[in-house]
């Protein structure tokens, strides 16, 4: 897929630089051109750990498979759609992000939805303002689960929000609050925890972390000093 496909060219182009290093330390240890490799092949032995541990760290970035589908009706929704890929992102997920109309694209997004099971898809994030047809649509065509979230793009969003939450009986779409995009990567993030305690372990700290943000603002409130406030 296109999102696989620029994860290698990123680690190429880091290759590449990371070479161009290793030719001007080269220079800069004064190996003449020409010279036999015999004399050379010392150097090469002090570098070739550091290459080894480039290639370890790369190496499973180009072998990463989407397993989050997120898709937006327009590029426009990217601000919002930005906070759960933000989510997926501390949380280690590989996922691709795609824009689909259901109206203006339609043959893309059956073909997406399709086959977004063969291709390694266990959740769909979809996002949709107005009629909001996208979410419904994928899920109409999959048994992936998918979840919905409503952009406010006119009458706040609520046209949006009826139309994702009200889904005919068989065809389900999550839905989570308007432009709650962090909340459907949540979601999704609980959905592959099931039977990973890896996943389930890091869930764990992050609503650990969500308490302790509480904690401390109730610290902080302590120190608010009025004449008539009495904690």
């Amino acid at each position: 897929m296109a999102s696989i496909r620029k994860k290698q060219l990123s680690i190429r182009s880091k290759f590449v630089q990371f070479r161009g290093k290793i030719r001007r330390e080269f220079q800069a240890n004064k190996v003449p051109h020409g010279e036999k490799r015999s004399s050379a092949f010392p150097y090469f032995l002090s570098i070739y750990p550091a290459i080894f541990v480039f290639l370890q760290q790369n190496k499973n970035k180009t072998k990463m498979k989407a397993v989050v589908s997120i898709i937006m009706g327009s590029t426009s929704d990217l601000p919002i759609m930005e906070k759960a890929a933000k989510l997926l992102d501390e949380f280690e997920i590989p996922f691709e992000i795609n824009a689909l109309s259901a109206h203006r694209t339609p043959k893309e997004v059956e073909e997406f939805a399709t086959n977004a099971q063969k291709n390694g898809i266990k959740v769909i994030i979809a996002a949709a303002g107005m009629a909001a047809h996208l979410p419904g649509v994928i899920a109409a065509m999959t048994t992936v689960p998918v979840i919905g979230v409503p952009i406010n793009a006119t009458l706040d969003g609520m046209d949006a929000l009826l139309a994702i939450v009200q889904m005919p009986p068989g065809i389900p779409v999550a839905t989570v609050g308007i432009n709650a995009a962090q909340n459907a990567g949540i979601l999704a993030v609980q959905m592959l925890a099931v039977g990973d305690p890896e996943l389930q372990a890091k869930l764990a700290n992050y609503k650990e972390g969500l308490k302790q943000k509480i904690v401390k603002a109730n610290a902080d409130l302590k120190e608010v000093k009025f004449k008539f406030k009495v904690n």
